[in-house]
């Protein structure tokens, strides 16, 4: 009897450190924060607040802790949302038909349609708050907008908002409509984008959007023969080629355009420099860092002056 009695209480013991992190888990949410995910859903639409939900793993998973203490359990946090949220704390299988990655914050409509999803980022809880009130505020401006009729020029930096917001779905929805109002350039090159990123750029899709891109934008204009140029470059370094072979379309893009007056020039030049010095080339990285100097707008010289003095410094 007491042998058994013993047992039982090494085993109570055993699981008390559990129970002790899944209450202080709980706690860390009790300021702010609702615990069902249910009952926040409605709130929401009660109150037309948009729901931000911290999903979170098991209280033993690390990623999942320092989560909570860095980010979503800080007064700070709350505070840079600014009242605009309904806040709630839930596991993974509390909401339903979610998939993906955790420990995330998921941002939904009052009526539960997806806004955004954020992980975790070594910044402070104060920034990442603001960046999830961004998200919110990016597609509440697009939900009020006529998205199907507005021209290139405004749909194009809307997508570029709701790419960095991590708006996907919103961003998804803008691509969709730009491919269907004429194919916009913007659309056909995301496509491009997507199809090199995949480890497809010579496939006969990708190279048929190429021929189009660079068509549609002869004289760079756009900057599609850049983004092309650079596409390229870090598809080849990705697999691991000769350096000569790696920068062959900067290097081609550069001798193409050096002789007009091309904004994305000194980029191309940069980008070359970087890859050049980090290669152990430091003589051809300065080089290229000096012409692009001489190219680079008034707001980037700073950064391209200290970029070349560190190169020169440790030459």
């Amino acid at each position: 009897m007491c042998i058994a009695l013993i047992d039982v209480i090494h085993r109570g013991f055993a699981v008390l450190p559990i129970l002790c992190a899944c209450i202080a888990s709980i706690s860390l949410f009790s300021e702010g924060w609702m615990q069902n995910y249910e009952k926040a859903h409605v709130h929401a639409q009660q109150t037309d607040k948009p729901l931000l939900v911290a999903v979170l793993g098991s209280s033993l998973c690390p990623w999942s802790q320092k989560f909570q203490e860095e980010i979503v359990a800080c007064p700070e946090f709350l505070d840079a949302l600014e009242g605009h949220f309904v806040c709630a704390a839930a596991r993974q299988e509390q909401i339903p038909q979610f998939t993906g990655d955790i420990p995330c914050i998921l941002i939904q409509s009052p009526y539960g349609e997806e806004i955004a999803r954020r992980t975790y980022l070594p910044i402070d809880s104060t920034r990442y708050g603001r960046l999830c009130l961004e998200s919110a505020r990016i597609f509440e401006k697009c939900k009020k907008l006529p998205l199907e009729t507005l021209p290139e020029n405004i749909l194009e930096p809307l997508y570029k908002e709701a790419v960095n917001a991590s708006c996907i779905d919103l961003s998804q929805h803008i691509l969709s409509i730009a491919m269907q109002q004429g194919r916009m350039l913007f659309a056909v090159f995301e496509e491009y984008k997507c199809l090199v990123m995949a480890g497809k750029r010579k496939k006969d899709r990708a190279l048929r959007l190429r021929e189009e891109l660079l068509g549609r934008d002869p004289r760079n204009i756009r900057g599609m023969w850049f983004q092309i140029a650079y596409l390229d470059f870090f598809d080849r370094d990705s697999k691991a080629r000769e350096l000569k072979d790696v920068l062959e379309p900067l290097v081609r893009y550069i001798d193409m355009f050096t002789k007009v007056q091309d904004p994305y020039l000194w980029q191309a030049e940069m980008i070359a420099s970087e890859y050049l010095f980090v290669h152990g080339h430091a003589h051809k990285a300065i080089k290229y860092a000096k012409k692009a100097l001489q190219k680079a707008p008034l707001e980037h010289k700073e950064r391209v002056i200290a970029a070349l003095a560190y190169m020169e410094g440790a030459k």
